[in-house]
């Protein structure tokens, strides 16, 4: 007879407990899911970086009015202006550049200081700009012999800014490559030192991502932590693909790049 009442009991207690949580589960209060909005910041301002013109004016000056169409505010050139480095040479890109109605800053590549003549034209063969949060460093690793002690201790200094504002840098040649050895050092253990310092140098002071030319390519890929992207040939001659720049939208914050093929 006990066993029968505490079976009694136990269906009892069930069956309130699933009453219990019938109930509850018509109480529930079901809340409506918050909808994530992704914040599209302004673009401040395009930059375009063109590199490896070598002498072809009329692409580069197509460039440019596609540029103009785009909204470009600043043109950057990562070096070979030139074929051969020529004073007239160097004169008709600099005209070139001063007629496109975009302010512009200038580094140069191994073929516009084979007379040393390129200095003389542009002034400066390395320089530093800031502006909308954004510093920008150009690098002169032009020459075979390396940097030069007195550009060695500007880009220390320089690079130091990049801990505690945005750096964009640019130069002429790779720091290295997996599959070539036609980048900064080629032919001299001692550059390719060099190319390591200034790899480190800038890893150190957060700078993660470099613009350069001299490979007639455009490609992006990673080098001993140096993410780097080549932004391939202004000119029709000697290129591996069509002629081609980048530009990149700036936010403040961060870049949006997008690669212009020329027809």
């Amino acid at each position: 007879m006990k066993h029968w009442i505490r079976v009694a009991v136990l269906i009892i207690i069930l069956s309130l407990g699933v009453i219990f949580r019938e109930n509850t589960q018509t109480e529930e209060i079901v809340l409506p899911k918050n909808e994530i909005v992704e914040e599209k910041k302004e673009i401040k301002k395009t930059i375009a970086v063109v590199a490896d013109i070598h002498d072809d004016n009329e692409t580069l000056k197509k460039a440019i009015e596609k540029m103009k169409e785009n909204g470009v505010s600043l043109l950057l050139v990562a070096g070979d202006l030139t074929i051969n480095g020529k004073e007239t040479e160097l004169k008709i890109v600099k005209e070139t550049l001063e007629n496109g109605g975009i302010d512009y800053l200038v580094t140069p590549g191994n073929h516009d200081i084979y007379l040393n003549k390129y200095q003389g034209i542009f002034e400066r063969n390395y320089l530093s700009t800031v502006k909308d949060n954004l510093k920008i460093i150009l690098i002169d690793n032009s020459n075979w012999r390396g940097l030069g002690d007195e550009q060695k201790k500007w880009i220390e200094s320089e690079s130091r800014d990049c801990l505690k504002i945005n750096c964009l840098v640019v130069m002429h040649k790779p720091l290295g490559h997996y599959l070539t050895k036609h980048v900064m050092g080629e032919n001299s253990e001692k550059v390719t030192a060099e190319a390591e310092w200034l790899n480190d140098l800038l890893l150190e002071n957060k700078v993660n991502q470099i613009y350069v030319g001299h490979l007639h390519f455009n490609s992006v890929y990673q080098y001993l932590g140096m993410e780097t992207t080549v932004v391939g040939a202004i000119s029709k001659q000697r290129n591996n693909q069509t002629p081609r720049y980048l530009e990149l939208g700036w936010d403040g914050e961060k870049f949006v790049s997008k690669v212009i093929v020329l027809e």
